[in-house]
Parts: C-alpha cells; structure tokens; sequence
C-alpha cells in the first residue's frame, strides 16, 4: 500500500509541475507559475483562509508571494508531497521562515531537528546563524554559535563579519573575557565599526568601556588612541580612556609581563597539593595539563597538618612539625609569610572558611574550635567540640560548619558536627556515612562530597542551608588511597591525586582512567588538595 500511495503522490507532484490543470497563479520573488487551490489549501492553513474566504487572492486568483524564491516553494512542494529530505544548510533558515509564516508545522519541526543535529558553523556564516537562532529562541544553539564567534573573532575580523554585528551583538562580543584577539587589534576594529556605522556618543561610551586597557600597548594608546580626532571630540570617551591608562598603570605595577589579549589575562583552573617533602606546595593547572614550580617555604610543617584559601591566600595551619604555627602562601604574589601562632597544638585537625574567617577545628590535642579573621593577628577560641576529633574535614554551609568523617575519640565515627558561627553553639547530625578512618571533601552546592581513605565515596545533599538537614548516599567504591591523598570535584567526576599521580573516577558509571600532565613531580606523603581559579599572569 506504501508504493501505491507514494507512485500517487508523484503523479500529483507532476501534474502540479505541468500545470495542466491547475487553477491558480502564484507570484514569486523571481518569476511566477500555476498551482492548485485543493493542494494549497491542503498544504496549509495560511492558504486555506487566503483561498475560502472573501479575499483579493480567492477573488482574483493570484496569490502573490514577494519573500519566496521558485526554488524555495518548490522544496516545500517535494518536502510535503513526495516526503523528500530538501533541509540543507543552504535552505534550512529560509524554509524555517516560510513554515513559521505558512503556519507549516512539520517542516518547521523538521528544520529543527536538522539545525539540532546537523548544524554546521564556519566563519563565513556563525554570525548569521547566531542570529537565526538567537531569533527562533534556540538557545543552546545560538550559545554555540556564540562561541565560534567569539573564538573566531581574529578571522571575523579579516573578513569584514565583525563590521557587520549590530550594536547589542558587538557589546555581547565584547563583554566576552577569552576574546583570544590582540587587545590592539579589538580596539582599532572597535574605531572602525564606530566609524562605519556612526552610532551615537552614548553607544560609543559603551563599546569603549567593554575595552580592556590593561592589555593594550602604551605605543598604541599614545600613537592610536589619546591623541586621535576621534577621542578628543567627545569628552566621555576620554574619561573612559583615561580610566583605562589608570587600570593600565595599576595592572602592571603588579606584574612584570606585558600581556596582549585576554586569554593570557584569564582566570585558570588550579588544584594546589600539600604534601611533606621539599616542595610542600606544588599546583597542576588543569587549564593547561601541565604542573608549574611554587617557591620553597622554609621551616615546613611536618605531616598531618591542614589548609584552607582566604581570598588569594592559602593558609597551612598546625602539623607534627609546628604545631601552632600558621604559614602563609600569597598564590598571586608567589610568597610565603608567618601568621599568628594558634592557641592550641594542633595536629590531625581540619580547617574551613566562612566569608573572611578562617577556622581550626579540632584534632589530636584540643577539643576545641580557634577562628581568624581577615585582617586580625590573633586566632580567638570560639568553640568546643567536647570530643577528641581526628582526621576529620570541615565545610562552611550557611552559617554553619559541618564536621564530617575521621574519628571519634579514637573510633570511627558517621557522626556529624555541626558548629553553629553565629550562636558558636556545637550539635550534632546522626547520618549514615560509613566513614573511614579518614575522610576529605568539597562542597559544590546543594551537593557536598566526602572521599574516605578506603576508597568510598558519599554525597551528602543539603536541603537547607540555614537549618542543615542532609540526606548521603553512597556513590561510589574505588580503590584504598591511605593517609595521603588530596581530591577535587569537576563536571561529574572527582580528581583524586595520591602517589599513583592523578586519577579520574566517573561517578555516573563507576569507571575510572589516568590523567596525564605535563612535568608531573613524584609525590610525597599528600595532605590534602586545593581548588583554586586564578590569573594566567601568576604563572608566566
């Protein structure tokens, strides 16, 4: 029945080609031809009201269409009667357009599905295509054909594409911070578009401020820029200018590199690794694959000591070595520093940071809960846990801080402790957490991540950030990584880094697989890992 029904069709199709007996015009962009009222009425709704009621076209008997092409109908024709595939990447937006206004449901949804599964981006089309799809509210597409243009922004450039964005699409590239472009030439290209399309000063003001001064060269500042025409006709894009040589000069008395564009400026993703031998920090830029040399701090902790980041600091406090003492690692300026000894020995204990306060918890010689704000030079005691707490970790939630896993007056413990910053009230939350005899985590909101020493992993879900209640689950069992490990969380798998080096364990199907860096170090005894975001410039 199929092949008769499609041998049918075709004989339809073709008497409508000839046009024999057809009883319509239709008027084209690019010429005319005859058609049929009952296949256009069948066709759709938009010709079904244009040719049953009282129109011009049902009267006249020409349907005039000025925005289609013969070809085009003719594509719509073959889609609808003969069921051919005729969605390309040449015709996709234009047949969207026509079945958006002929009210053709399936073949718009049949562009859709060809733009989801087939859409290609080059730089000749992605601004076009940004901006089809940006207008049919196909977000996740249009954000990727944002990306390549943003990407391709260099390429753009040399082929004119970029004097072809309109005002809000120019200031969305510009507000972009990986613009890989010399922040020369995004300058001179935003000088160009002002004087192509002569916008107002307001809109000027605009695209000058999304400039990044900081990587533009003083000689094209001087020579391109401060004294040009262009600037000294308004006064507000000289405040801007001005405002960009002050952020200049305030960049670079910071650093000693000249850095051209945004991508050598941004931001990089970092986990640093504590550990007891020469290099008691080291840091693996997970932006780059590859390890980077820290300076040397003297007079080292020892092991089984803790760390936390405030702001642009790393903080090691305690240890078998030291254990009252607190050093200072400053991660942009690459320095080390002594901070206020604690009140309490310290060794086993964990840390946790709430807004600009950091805080000791616990461990082998004190009960008790010490905390330093930024800007103070004495730890104050402001807690008591009325336990002996080992090898446990600590996450600021809420107003709370929550003490998770290790050991409980010498045995393992699923008890939960909760530290109260405001009312410095201790509590306690009874899950079920199967701990080890040591336990590291990290928070990634409303998710909290716990890796025991015996290789299992718990996600505690927090409900309620002022009130904690928590649910955990067990995810995972992996293998038995000791005293001595460090683990961050990232896009659905956990980094743990031991003396096997870097492993990533995929916590939706369990498995697990090596990460190669370049110039990874032999590792010592680990003592935890921190994940950090920082400038590029920290480490050239």
């Amino acid at each position: 029945m199929l092949e008769v029904q499609q041998s049918f069709l075709k004989k339809i199709y073709e008497k409508l080609v000839q046009g024999d007996h057809n009883d319509i015009k239709l008027v084209f962009q690019d010429g005319s031809t005859t058609g049929s009222r009952l296949c256009l009425t069948a066709l759709s709704s938009y010709f079904e009201a244009m040719l049953t009621s009282d129109m011009l076209e049902k009267n006249t008997g020409v349907v005039t269409l000025p925005t289609v092409s013969k070809q085009t109908f003719d594509d719509v024709l073959k889609f609808h009667i003969l069921g051919e595939d005729v969605i390309n990447d040449v015709n996709c937006f234009v047949l969207l357009d026509l079945a958006k206004m002929m009210q053709m449901d399936d073949l718009k949804s049949a562009c859709l599905r060809y733009l989801n599964n087939s859409l290609t981006l080059t730089t000749g089309n992605c601004v076009l295509r940004w901006r089809s799809l940006t207008k049919y509210g196909m977000e996740d597409l249009a954000t990727k054909a944002f990306q390549h243009v943003v990407k391709n922004v260099e390429k753009l450039s040399e082929n004119g594409s970029v004097m072809d964005l309109t005002e809000d699409e120019y200031l969305q590239v510009l507000s972009q911070e990986n613009l890989s472009q010399k922040e020369d030439d995004v300058l001179r290209d935003v000088q160009k578009w002002i004087s192509q399309h002569n916008p107002s000063v307001e809109t000027m003001v605009d695209l000058f401020t999304q400039i990044r001064f900081e990587h533009v060269s003083m000689s094209y500042l001087t020579d391109d820029v401060i004294f040009t025409t262009f600037v000294h006709q308004h006064e507000a894009l000289q405040q801007v200018v001005k405002k960009g040589i002050k952020a200049y000069c305030s960049y670079y008395t910071k650093i000693n590199t000249f850095i051209d564009n945004r991508i050598s400026g941004r931001m990089l993703d970092v986990v640093f690794v504590l550990q007891n031998s020469v290099e008691l920090l080291s840091v693996a830029c997970l932006s780059d694959k590859r390890w980077y040399e820290l300076p040397v701090c003297s007079n080292k902790p020892g092991g089984y000591f803790a760390a936390a980041v405030l702001e642009k600091s790393i903080y090691i406090t305690g240890g078998s070595g030291r254990r009252k003492s607190t050093r200072v690692f400053n991660v942009w300026r690459r320095m080390w520093s002594h901070g206020p000894d604690l009140k309490h020995d310290r060794w086993e204990h964990c840390m946790a940071v709430l807004d600009d306060t950091l805080y000791v918890i616990g461990g082998k010689h004190s009960n008790t809960i010490e905390q330093l704000q930024l800007g103070q030079y004495e730890w104050q005691v402001v807690g008591d846990l009325g336990c002996t707490r080992q090898d446990s970790c600590a996450e600021a939630v809420g107003g709370n801080i929550l003490v998770m896993g290790g050991k409980l007056n010498g045995r393992v413990t699923d008890q939960v402790h909760c530290f109260n910053t405001n009312t410095h009230a201790v509590s306690t939350i009874n899950i079920q957490l199967e701990s080890g005899n040591l336990t590291r985590s990290y928070l990634e909101m409303p998710n909290l991540y716990v890796l025991h020493c015996n290789g299992s992993v718990d996600v505690i879900h927090i409900d309620d950030i002022n009130t904690p209640t928590l649910r955990a689950k067990r995810v995972g069992k992996y293998d038995t990584y000791g005293y001595h490990f460090g683990f961050l969380y990232k896009d659905g798998s956990i980094i743990v880094i031991s003396k096997k080096g870097l492993e990533k364990l995929d916590l939706r199907d369990g498995s697990k697989e090596p990460v190669t860096m370049e110039n990874t170090p032999s590792f010592g005894n680990i003592y935890g890992a921190l994940h950090m975001q920082i400038p590029r410039f920290c480490y050239q």
